[in-house]
């Protein structure tokens, strides 16, 4: 049938969607603790953070 998407397409969406969320949750996660630590926003504390040596070393190996 055309136009159809065959299952094994349709399996193998399924799989790539599913480890895109679970790549993308624990980066979410660490974002979010890096600009609202303790539960308040906190955009200078974040970009310090981001600046630092380890941050940025952490992002090139990433």
């Amino acid at each position: 049938m055309p136009g159809a998407i065959s299952s094994q397409r349709l399996s193998a969406l399924a799989v790539l969607l599913v480890v895109a969320v679970l790549s993308l949750l624990p980066m979410a996660r660490l974002v979010l603790a890096a600009i609202a630590p303790g539960g308040e926003v906190d955009f200078a504390a974040f970009a310090g953070r981001l600046a630092s040596p380890a941050a940025l070393k952490a992002t090139w190996h990433t």
